[in-house]
């Protein structure tokens, strides 16, 4: 059964899109200046697709760190070790970049410094209640 959906890490479920696995993979071949076919950029995510299509036939919708630990994974196995390396590392400074936007944001709550837009334009103070 194809991959129709996704969840995002927000929770939004959107449209599965397999361009977006090859570009993220582009990137990090680029990252580490390793020259790769666009064939075997395809090859690889059509792979992690196959892969993400068995993984969860059972209708369950996959997650953007499920495909990405298959993304990790398949890279390895081409033999591509340094991308592969690079783009775990990636994933790890983009999770930690997140972590403290959400504490930032956080402490801004809590300190009642964050600003909500209303429905008629107004900016007041965030406010739980």
């Amino acid at each position: 059964m194809a991959v129709e959906k996704i969840t995002k890490r927000d929770g939004r479920v959107v449209d599965f899109d397999q361009a977006k696995i090859e570009i993220a993979m582009r990137k990090a071949f680029a990252a580490v200046a390793v020259d790769i076919e666009e064939e075997k950029i395809h090859g690889i995510a059509n792979q992690v697709v196959a892969n993400v299509e068995e993984r969860f036939a059972d209708e369950r919708i996959p997650g953007v760190e499920d495909v990405q630990d298959l993304v990790e994974r398949h890279i390895a196995e081409a033999g591509y070790f340094t991308v592969a390396k690079a783009y775990i590392l990636y994933r790890f400074q983009q999770k930690e970049k997140r972590e403290e936007e959400k504490a930032e944001a956080v402490a801004q709550a809590k300190a009642h410094q964050l600003r909500v837009t209303l429905r008629d334009g107004q900016q007041v103070p965030f406010d739980v209640n």
